[in-house]
């Protein structure tokens, strides 16, 4: 099963919600999809959607999936890394009007260091989740390694202030 989730922001991301569903339809994914579309209005035939679960539903279904396609929510990436699970990462983009800010410079960090793949042009999702098939989740002492990343990354912000 692959999980795609978008997360809880209000924007909406039909970019990345029409691409999978394209995928599905056209067979090029063959694996069952549920589909977390949070405030979207999405609606497809071919796949499993709802808008909203607790998060001992989505972690259950984050167990359950053999590949995850998120959004670049920072919660949402963090738990599918402790899980070790092959994540897929489609940023949001402000030029789409899918974010009022921007996020990519952990998604960039995590994808250098191979920990997740990172879709940055929605054309390549095909290739990133047949490549997230393969993937190998590096198990080690993800939680501190994870959290000093994200320090690191919080503490660029602020500098930047």
């Amino acid at each position: 099963m692959i999980l795609v989730t978008v997360g809880t922001r209000t924007e909406k991301f039909t970019r990345l919600l029409n691409e999978i569903d394209r995928l599905v339809k056209s067979k090029k994914i063959r694996d069952d999809v549920i589909v977390q579309a949070g405030y979207n209005d999405f609606e497809s035939k071919h796949m499993k959607v709802f808008d909203f679960v607790s998060l001992e539903k989505m972690t259950e279904l984050m167990k359950r999936s053999r590949v995850i396609v998120t959004s670049d929510g920072i919660g949402t990436v963090l738990l599918t890394l402790r899980l070790n699970k092959p994540t897929v990462v489609v940023p949001r983009f402000k030029k789409y009007n899918e974010t009022v800010n921007e996020t990519p410079g952990l998604v960039k960090v995590l994808d250098k260091q191979k920990k997740i793949i990172t879709v940055y042009d929605i054309c390549k999702l095909e290739g990133a989740i047949k490549e997230a098939y393969n993937f190998k989740v590096k198990k080690q002492n993800e939680n501190k390694k994870i959290f000093k990343i994200l320090k690191n990354y919080l503490g660029e912000l602020n500098a930047r202030k």
